[in-house]
């Protein structure tokens, strides 16, 4: 992916007709870039008419930052990077595949993970070994010690590159001559905190995006460098966008540390507040906030369930699913009529009807017509893939004929409130 030549916040001139058709008689008409997407279009603020439109790069007049053709030495820049999981890994493999001088990496400690409870290294653990770059493992408490910041220090970092990591005390994220920059699954000000990717196709959202922004005391407030648009799909999980995002970040934060090395100054996030990015919060996800309400919209529902879904391709399930052990799977308790309790079941899949409910009540379950069906507030659901306790994930039809015939109950409809303060 080629990097956009204009960044977020870019006071631009726009051709009249592509601002508005109130414009067309102008010639140029002032504008301020909200954030480039991946079509390579601009989403702009236009100023005159207090409105919004998306233009193509070459309908923009205007000086870029930086020459792109002539980046800054990579190899005299010395980097510390911190991260963990899969959202990090292209990222640190772009620094070492670029040039960079990745002087170290900072990852979480080795946990237990799957059924056997053995300890594993983080996939960024993983790849800077392979890689041959040095790797510390400190715990939350030690990234305070003053041992482990005179590590740092030694190390004489330009800059320091946070992807999926814990956030930074203060004493550390001041050591690098540049400071430190975060990439962020979402598009600042908007989904600051842990569930950005979920929380967007939760609501409904058509965009979600890729911000960098340097690190400040606050959460995910620090100044933008860049951002980009990423347009989400009506049938993609949360696993399919946390893939692109990811691949698409890598090369954004290339771009951004060249802004940097170009002494470009970033963006208060309080200047882009406006209709399209309001503030909010994504906060870190627990099992009861997974709970499928089906008295809400099959519309509703449908996006709740890819929201927590690691499902790719409409049915493939990747080996190590980058959002399984930070977002919960949608699940029921649904009790069938011929059981003598309740079983929760994880939804992976479902696919809108236009079948409206009916005389069915909201969580009916039942099948039909070849599908297992369950009843929202307004349509008929249809459940694909799904997944019995400790068992594998099936399809529907395998489901239904593991049950030798009858496949009729209902969902639970609520959770008890002590359970949920229990877990969380």
């Amino acid at each position: 992916m080629k990097a956009p030549r204009y960044r977020v916040g870019h006071l631009v001139n726009v051709v009249g007709h592509c601002a508005g058709d109130q414009f067309e008689n102008q010639f140029f008409v002032p504008c301020r870039i909200l954030c480039p997407d991946e079509d390579g279009n601009y989403l702009v603020k236009v100023n005159q008419a207090d409105g919004y439109s998306i233009v193509p790069e070459d309908a923009i007049s205007a000086y870029p930052e930086y020459d792109q053709e002539k980046p800054v030495n990579r190899n005299n820049i010395r980097i510390v990077f911190f991260g963990n999981g899969h959202f990090a890994v292209p990222t640190l493999k772009m620094l070492v595949e670029k040039g960079y001088d990745v002087a170290a990496v900072v990852t979480m400690e080795n946990k237990p993970c799957g059924r056997g409870n053995k300890c594993c290294p983080s996939p960024v653990s993983v790849y800077a070994e392979e890689a041959g770059l040095l790797v510390y493992q400190p715990s939350h408490l030690q990234l305070k010690s003053e041992s482990f910041l005179q590590k740092i220090r030694n190390l004489n970092p330009t800059l320091g590159v946070v992807v999926e990591y814990c956030i930074l005390p203060s004493e550390l994220f001041r050591i690098p001559k540049w400071g430190v920059i975060n990439l962020h699954s979402s598009l600042l000000p908007m989904y600051r905190g842990a569930s950005t990717i979920t929380s967007a196709i939760k609501d409904g959202s058509a965009m979600t995006g890729i911000t960098t922004f340097v690190i400040d005391k606050g959460v995910d407030t620090g100044k933008i460098i860049n951002n980009l648009g990423i347009y989400i799909g009506p049938e993609e999980s949360a696993e399919e966008v946390h893939i692109r995002l990811r691949n698409f970040g890598a090369d954004m934060m290339d771009d951004a540390i060249q802004r940097i090395g170009h002494s470009c100054n970033g963006v208060p996030q309080s200047e882009l507040i406006c209709d399209f990015f309001q503030p909010s919060h994504a906060p870190k996800l627990y099992r009861n906030d997974a709970f499928i309400r089906w008295t809400d919209s099959a519309e509703v529902v449908h996006n709740f369930i890819r929201a927590h879904s690691s499902v790719i391709c409409g049915e493939q399930y990747p080996k190590t699913p980058a959002i399984a052990g930070s977002v919960p799977t949608a699940w029921t308790s649904v009790r069938l009529l011929e059981a003598d309790s309740a079983t929760d079941v994880k939804i992976h899949k479902a696919s809108l009807t236009d079948i409206p409910r009916g005389f069915r009540a909201p969580g009916e379950w039942f099948w039909e017509n070849g599908k297992l069906m369950v009843a929202c507030q307004d349509m008929l659901l249809s459940i694909d893939i799904l997944q019995l306790p400790n068992k594998k994930r099936m399809t529907a039809k395998e489901s239904h004929n593991g049950f030798r015939g009858a496949c009729k109950g209902f969902c639970a409809l609520t959770i008890d409130n002590e359970e949920i303060t229990s877990e969380q």
